[in-house]
This record gives structure tokens, sequence and C-alpha cells, in this order.
């Protein structure tokens, strides 16, 4: 028929050599899609697993450290020193053990007083202290025969006190409201208001000077024992 065109027998054959290569390449991929997702989801799988053993090995060293954290905080409990045994721990290091001793038993309570009723024996201690030197300088100031510069450094020194003094109640009360850190800051304001207080008075044998070394003393008493709270709450 004129117009027709008949494949040749060379035609049929790259035709037929071309399908099967389709066909091929198709299974293939479809080979290598079904590798890929079966990789895919036994990675997964692994990583599942991998996890999961993770948070388990993770739980368990959890809760070893729990255990271990309650054990130690138990035999601290039962170790834990009180009254007089807890003063000599506390004034056995101190330069000044014979004060240390003597402030921490004068309370009747000291026999059986743990750290923080000791903190409140010293500072109790050193407020009475600081009252004590503010009367005193009070008295002294209003003496006309001491120099204008004596007097004028006499009224720098009142008001350190009464810095001194507020501070020491500041430090009181942030105990009882269980801030040792805020504590340590007040002991340590009213260190430094009671070393400008000495500056500001010429000589160091006068009754001012000598009751602020007892004041410092009573300070760092109290400041040793607050140091001891914080130890045990860490």
């Amino acid at each position: 028929m004129s117009g027709c065109h008949y494949p040749s027998d060379s035609d049929i054959a790259t035709d037929a050599q071309n399908l099967e290569n389709d066909m091929k390449f198709r299974v293939c991929t479809e080979f290598l899609i079904r590798q890929k997702t079966e990789h895919c989801k036994c990675e997964s799988e692994n990583q599942s697993k991998t996890k999961m053993e993770s948070k388990r090995n993770l739980l368990w060293v959890m809760g070893i450290c729990m255990w271990l954290v309650l054990a130690h905080h138990r035999s601290g409990a039962a170790e834990e020193k009180i009254g007089k045994e807890l003063i000599k721990s506390i004034c056995k290091n101190r330069g000044n053990n014979e004060l240390c001793m003597q402030v921490l038993s004068s309370d009747p309570d000291s026999d059986h007083a743990d750290l923080e009723e000791l903190a409140m024996i010293s500072l109790k201690a050193a407020a009475s202290n600081a009252s004590s030197i503010l009367n005193d300088c009070k008295r002294m100031i209003d003496d006309q025969n001491l120099e204008p510069k004596v007097q004028q450094g006499l009224a720098d020194c009142k008001e350190n006190l009464l810095d001194a003094e507020s501070q020491i109640q500041d430090a009181i009360a942030s105990i009882l409201s269980n801030d040792k850190l805020d504590a340590q800051v007040w002991l340590k304001a009213a260190l430094a208001a009671i070393d400008t207080c000495d500056d500001s008075i010429p000589g160091d044998d006068d009754i001012l000077s000598r009751k602020s070394v007892a004041f410092r003393q009573l300070c760092n008493i109290a400041v040793a024992i607050n140091k001891a709270m914080l130890a045990t709450h860490t």
C-alpha cells in the first residue's frame, strides 16, 4: 500500500531492545527504592533503639546519683554535731578561741544549739557590742575638752556605728529568712563600717578601739558559722 511505512526488522529489534531496557530500568529503580526504604526503616529503627537505650542509661545514672545524694544527706544528718561539740568544732581553728567558746556557750540553750542558733547567739553579742560602742561614742562627743578634730572624728564614727548596728540586724533577719548569702553581705558591710569608724579616730588605745576589736571578732565568728551553714546547703 503506497504511503505506508512498515518498520524494518532492525527497527523492530531496536524498539524491542529499548522496551526491554526500559523495563529493566523500572525494575532496577523499583528495587533501589525498596532497598532505600528498607534501609531508612532499619536506620530509623536502629536510631530509635539507640535513643531508647540512651534514655534508659541516662535514667539509670540519674537514679544512682539521686541515691548517692540522699545517702550523703542522711549520713550528714546522722553525724551532724550540736551543742558543745559543735561549738568546739567552730572555735578550734579560730585565733580568738577563748572568746569564741565564751560567747557561744553563754546562752542557756547553747548545749543543744545547731548552727543557726549559734549564729544568732554570736550576732546578738555583736549587736550588743555595737550598741555599747555607740553609747561610748555619743558620750565622748559631748566632752568639751576634746579637740574639734577629735570630736569630728567621733561624729563620723557614730554614723558608721549606726550603720554597723543596722547591718547586724539585717544579717539576723537574713539568716532567719534562710538567706545565708545575704547575711554574709551584711556581715561584711558591718565589718567595713567598724573599720571606717576606727580610721576616723586617732590612736588605738582608747575604749572605742578596744571594743571595736571585740566587735570584729564577734562578727568574724558569725561569718564562720554562716559559711558553715552555706556549706551544708550546697
